[in-house]
């Protein structure tokens, strides 16, 4: 069976160029990789949380997150003054794992951060936040020290719906820096035919 592939490609001149093209694609990701420092170094948006910043079909270049000094990660939440804006607005948009498990990745933006026991009810946007006060809400207190975080297009953060916990620094995979718009159809298309859940 081997024997017949090798063939295949040394023989004909679509398997030379199957090869030659497998080879720049290799190459390519190679290159994002080194300049990311994140597997896979680039993301398809799969939903429309995001909107009107990222839409469903683009394709995000992510970066690794540096840690500082205490133990955090190099992430500008919404709420500080000064702060960089990315994808039209304040705070690093990141990836993330939801609660850590590696089967729901979450591309949203940091809105702050909270330490472990916080009430974190009235820190936070009061349209935003669910029920009449921290224990009428998931996550508040804080079960742990972790970001709190919101799809731009979403009516509510994403700890108060149940979606995850604080984001803790182990959770992340990366910031986004950039984006390619529709691109990243490619990669929908191809889950839908091979029957990936989306």
């Amino acid at each position: 069976m081997i024997e017949k592939i090798i063939g295949f490609f040394k023989e004909g001149e679509i398997g030379r160029v199957i090869l030659k093209d497998l080879f720049f694609i290799l190459l390519i990701g190679g290159i994002l990789f080194g300049v990311s420092g994140v597997w896979p170094p680039l993301v398809a948006i799969e939903s429309g949380s995001m909107e009107p910043n990222l839409h469903r079909g683009d394709l995000v270049f992510i970066v690794d997150v540096k840690e500082v000094e205490g133990g955090g990660l190099n992430i500008t939440t919404r709420e500080v003054v000064g702060g960089n804006y990315k994808f039209g607005e304040m705070g690093d948009v990141i990836v993330f794992n939801a609660d850590g498990s590696s089967n729901i990745p979450v591309i949203h933006r940091v809105e702050f951060l909270v330490e472990e026991g916080e009430n974190w009810y009235e820190r936070g946007n009061p349209n935003w936040v669910v029920g009449k006060d921290c224990g009428a809400m998931p996550n508040c207190p804080a079960p742990h020290k972790g970001y709190i975080t919101k799809g731009d297009n979403n009516g509510k953060y994403d700890q108060s719906q149940g979606i995850s916990g604080p984001v803790k620094s182990s959770w992340v995979k990366g910031t986004a820096e950039g984006r390619i718009p529709w691109v990243g159809y490619i990669k929908l298309i191809f889950n839908e035919i091979a029957g990936v859940v989306i």
